[in-house]
């Protein structure tokens, strides 16, 4: 068992809380050595599993606009790229609200 003024203390609302350490999509793609190509499949994948009908994948370009924050993603899309990298559900976040409905082009 530990013991110390700081581990058996509680912490309290003494300390702001900060933003957690960011990863951008294209980080995760790069460690799993993944091309936007990949992880669109997986998304489709994914999404036609989801809403039981086949599903249109994300274009490279949608992708690559939401990697770099030049696009928003929807909470569909968002949930579907945590699913492909195995993350816990709300592990992606975002500073915008996501749009409700995808609308990937072709």
């Amino acid at each position: 068992m530990p013991t110390g003024a700081k581990l058996s203390q509680a912490r309290g609302d003494d300390r702001p809380l900060r933003t957690p350490p960011h990863v951008p999509i294209g980080a995760l793609r790069l460690v799993a050595d993944i091309t936007l190509d990949e992880l669109a499949v997986g998304i489709a994948e994914i999404l036609t599993v989801k809403q039981g009908r086949e599903a249109t994948p994300p274009s490279r370009g949608t992708l690559s606009a939401i990697e770099s924050g030049r696009r928003g993603a929807s909470a569909e899309l968002l949930s579907a790229i945590e699913e492909f990298f195995q993350l816990p559900a709300g592990t992606i976040t975002t500073t915008y609200r996501p749009r409700p409905k995808a609308r990937f082009a072709a």
